[in-house]
C-alpha cells in the first residue's frame, strides 16, 4: 500500500484522485486550506490535512514518509501565485527525497501564448512549473488534460498522446485524469514521462484492482507478492514473478522467490498479487541470500 499526498485535493479533479486512490487500497492524504469544508466533500477514509500549498514550512510534515505527491492544484487565474508558487515550496519541503511528483498542468502548455500571453498567462506559468519539476531531480510525471467534461458519452477509454500535438477542445473523463496521475506517480515506467491525456471512443481497458488473499485463492492461481504490492495483475505467464511498485524493483535484493510444491515465496509481504492460473502461493519472508530469480 502506497501512501499519496494530494494538493489541490478538494478540485474537480483533485477529489477524483482522492477516491480513486482509496479505491485502489492506497492510504491518502488529502490537503486543502479549509479542512472543516474539505471534509463535506472528500470520500471517507482520506486523511484530511490543512495547510497552504505554497508555504514550504507548512507541507514539510505533510510530505513526510509519503511514497507519492500529486498535484492538480490551481486554475486559470493567477498562474504564478495559485499554482507555479506551489512548487518551489513542495521542492523545498521534499528536500533530498526520492518522492514521485504527478503535476496536472493544462494540453498546449509547451506552446507559448504568443501575442495572446495577456489572456493565457496562466499557460506561461504552468510551463515554468512543468520546467522545474524536470529539473528538480524527482522521479515525475506531467500530466496534460483535454477538457474535463467534454468527451462524448461512448468515450470510455483512455487515450495517451505525446509531443503536444493535439489542438481544438478535445475532451477528458476526470476518472481518467485520476487514473494516469495514479499510475504515473506508482508504477516505474510512469517516471520522467510527459504525455497528454484524452478520452476516446472505446471500451475501457482494464486496469489493476484491489486483490484480497481470499479472492486471490479462490479466483487465481500461482501468486507473487513483494514488499508493498496492492493490485492484482492479470497474465498468461504462469511462471511470472511480477513486480508492482517502485519499492519492489529498489528492495535492495530482498525481492526474491524459490520455488515449493505449493507455488512461490517472496520476501517482506504484506498483500498478495494475482498472476495466472496454477497454485495459490504462500508469502512470508527469506533473506537476499537465498535464491533472486523473480523475473518482471
Amino acid at each position: 500500500m502506497a501512501t499519496v499526498l494530494v494538493i489541490g485535493s478538494t478540485g474537480k479533479v483533485g477529489r477524483v484522485v482522492v477516491d480513486e486512490a482509496l479505491q485502489r487500497g492506497h492510504a491518502v492524504k488529502a490537503q486543502t486550506r479549509n479542512a472543516r469544508r474539505a471534509r463535506r466533500s472528500l470520500p471517507d477514509g482520506a486523511e484530511v490535512v490543512e495547510a497552504a500549498p505554497a508555504d514550504a514550512d507548512a507541507l514539510r510534515p505533510l510530505v513526510a514518509g509519503v511514497d507519492a505527491v500529486i498535484l492538480t492544484h490551481g486554475g486559470d487565474s493567477d498562474g504564478e501565485n495559485n499554482f507555479y508558487a506551489v512548487i518551489p515550496a513542495l521542492l523545498e519541503a521534499l528536500g533530498d527525497s526520492d518522492t514521485h511528483i504527478s503535476l496536472m498542468t493544462a494540453m498546449n502548455t509547451s506552446h507559448s501564448a504568443g501575442a495572446s500571453a495577456s489572456n493565457y498567462e496562466f499557460v506561461e506559468w504552468k510551463r515554468r512549473a512543468e520546467r522545474l519539476v524536470r529539473v528538480s531531480g524527482h522521479p515525475y510525471t506531467i500530466v496534460r488534460p483535454g477538457w474535463f467534461g467534454y468527451q462524448g458519452p461512448g468515450d470510455r477509454q483512455i487515450d495517451l498522446r505525446q509531443g503536444d500535438l493535439v489542438t481544438g477542445q478535445p475532451g477528458v473523463d476526470r476518472r481518467h485524469i485520476a487514473q494516469v496521475l495514479l499510475e504515473g506517480a506508482l508504477n516505474p515506467s510512469g517516471a520522467r514521462r510527459t504525455v497528454e491525456v484524452f478520452s476516446k471512443a472505446g471500451a475501457p481497458l482494464p486496469t489493476s484492482r484491489p486483490c484480497s488473499p481470499r479472492r486471490a485463492r479462490t479466483r487465481m492461481a500461482r501468486l507473487t507478492a513483494c514488499s508493498t504490492p496492492t493490485t492484482c495483475h492479470w497474465t498468461k505467464n504462469r511462471s511470472a514473478c511480477r513486480t508492482t511498485s517502485p519499492a519492489c524493483a529498489s528492495d535492495g535484493g530482498a525481492r526474491i522467490c524459490r520455488t515449493r510444491a505449493s507455488g512461490t515465496v517472496c520476501a517482506t509481504v504484506t498483500t498478495w498479487i494475482c498472476s495466472s492460473r496454477s497454485t495459490p502461493t504462500s508469502c512470508g519472508s527469506n533473506t537476499p541470500a537465498a535464491a533472486t530469480s523473480c523475473s518482471t
